[in-house]
């Protein structure tokens, strides 16, 4: 199905063009998220001060590379703001000091938190486009150009990748520093030159530095090497141990560690302590939701639960055919895409910590990959006529998903779930992170609603007051029946512990921007 006609970066342009569109246009409208408001402030802090201490639990790759257009700014850096290093504290857990850090910075120092946001925004942009191009030529390599043309789309046009794509946060550079390394550690394997080597090493150092998930790569690493020699019967230096090999390793990761913490070995600190962290954190538990249900242990079913619920069924159809089609040649070229993904999302299954579909990206994107496999080699559909008809119908399928949602691709859900429901299936990152919070301020300010009060998300009241909504009040503690607008963030409203707002259900209620926010006019 090869049509060489035309040239694959012809192709992959309007791909680009349409991603770049779908992640730049909505900007002005996107509130900081919740973890937003701690990366992009602590990434400055780095270049600031060199100090290393806010938001230890992502290590500083993203959050430098997001910041680096703040340097380019007037920011002011008050002493309230430089009071918070002496309260964080390297043996005690500081997330809510470095939150107060961040809103600090942000709307507390008369700075221009729309600016500081845009510009860091604007890297993640860059990033996102770059994931989607090496998802193209990572395609290509080993299946093809028409099958990079369906995997760069899919993945582009992934709700949970426009969703992401435009925030300041590690998932979508940990998904790129993920699908760069398998294909680097596949490469190595299939050639052990010095060259791949370097490589190899180069990009599984930036994982390293992304996203403590990174850790991931090595059982993943561990799989694909038993599988390339027992099932695929394949042998090379690799499998001879080579302490000058090792030594280049090690000699590039330190490097490039070190480069990451401005060659101040002091810093490393940091880097210990949030894979410590981490590793904690997984185990120990966080506080999730699913089907109506709380735990702080999670489920083991939760991350193909909200794969099946967040991503669109065109891309759950596509990726369906990729599992039967392993199953049926798992020995086909590129298989080790899928090995991959499944490796990484069996492990992610075992964590503690059930915080959004997001976390599992790498492994939807590696599904992805393989599975647009079908369309250039040996497959269980063996008509070309069919395989064309089924990609042509899968593609506008997708589009019409991602279009007729947009902006909305944090909250997105396949339309299998009702606008009303999604709070009952998914809540946290899969539907309100704080992205409405202007949405909200607009909504009021254009329809003249008086008596406002709002809960929503961990939106700070200088979040609203530098969208010029100060005439409102907190939706928390209000006494049953007082009249008013209220604006709760629906997983809040809908399934709430406390049940503090069970008694708002009693009044008419309208789901606005895409179901993550219920407004109830009380009267």
């Amino acid at each position: 199905m090869q049509n060489r006609q035309f040239s694959p970066i012809i192709i992959l342009v309007p791909i680009v063009v349409a991603v770049f569109l779908l992640l730049f246009l909505p900007l002005p409208q996107i509130s900081p998220t919740v973890d937003e408001m701690v990366h992009l402030p602590s990434g400055y802090s780095y270049f600031k001060t060199h100090d290393f201490r806010f938001n230890p639990e992502h290590p500083s790759l993203a959050k430098l590379f997001y910041a680096i257009p703040l340097n380019f700014q007037n920011i002011n850096w008050s002493a309230q703001t430089q009071e918070y290093f002496g309260s964080a504290k390297y043996f005690q857990d500081n997330w809510q000091i470095d939150r107060a850090f961040g809103e600090n910075l942000l709307f507390g120092s008369n700075n221009d938190a729309s600016k500081m946001i845009f510009a860091g925004r604007i890297v993640a942009i860059v990033l996102t486009l770059a994931l989607v191009v090496t998802v193209f030529f990572a395609t290509r390599a080993q299946f093809g150009e028409f099958s990079a043309v369906v995997a760069s789309f899919f993945v582009g046009l992934s709700p949970i990748v426009l969703g992401h794509g435009n925030l300041t946060n590690t998932d979508i550079i940990a998904t790129l520093t993920f699908v760069l390394s398998v294909w680097a550690f596949w490469s190595y394997l299939s050639e052990s030159t010095i060259k791949n080597l370097v490589w190899a090493s180069i990009v599984f150092s930036l994982a390293a530095l992304s996203k403590y998930t990174f850790v991931i790569l090595i059982p993943i690493f561990i799989i694909l090497k038993l599988f390339y020699r027992y099932i695929l019967k394949k042998k090379n230096k690799f499998f001879d141990f080579n302490l000058t090999r090792l030594l280049y390793f090690l000699a590039i990761f330190a490097l490039i560690l070190l480069a990451c913490y401005f060659f101040n070995p002091t810093q490393i600190k940091y880097y210990v302590k949030g894979l410590i962290y981490v590793f904690v954190h997984t185990e120990g538990g966080h506080d999730s939701y699913l089907l109506g249900q709380f735990s702080h242990t999670g489920w083991w079913y939760y991350f193909p639960v909200a794969i099946l619920l967040k991503d669109p069924i065109p891309t759950l159809l596509l990726i369906g055919f990729g599992i039967i089609n392993f199953v049926l040649y798992p020995k086909t070229k590129g298989s080790f895409w899928f090995l991959a993904g499944l490796v990484y999302l069996l492990v992610a299954m075992t964590s503690k910590a059930n915080l959004g579909v997001r976390h599992v990206l790498p492994a939807i994107v590696m599904f992805i990959i393989w599975a647009s496999s079908i369309f250039s080699q040996d497959s269980f559909i063996k008509s070309k006529y069919i395989l064309t008809v089924l990609i042509f119908v899968l593609a506008l399928w997708q589009g019409w998903e991602v279009f007729s949602n947009y902006p909305n691709y944090i909250s997105y859900f396949n339309s299998a779930i009702k606008t009303s429901e999604k709070a009952y299936y998914l809540t946290d990152s899969n539907l309100d992170w704080g992205q409405d919070g202007k949405k909200i301020a607009d909504f009021v300010k254009k329809n003249n609603l008086q008596n406002v009060f709002i809960d929503y998300s961990w939106t700070p009241r200088t979040l609203f007051a530098d969208y010029r909504l100060v005439d409102y009040k907190s939706a928390d503690g209000q006494t049953v029946g007082t009249k008013g607008n209220y604006f709760i963030a629906a997983s809040t409203f809908e399934y709430n512990k406390s049940g503090k707002y069970t008694w708002l259900k009693n009044f008419p209620h309208q789901h606005l921007f895409g179901g993550t926010v219920v407004w109830v006019n009380v009267d």
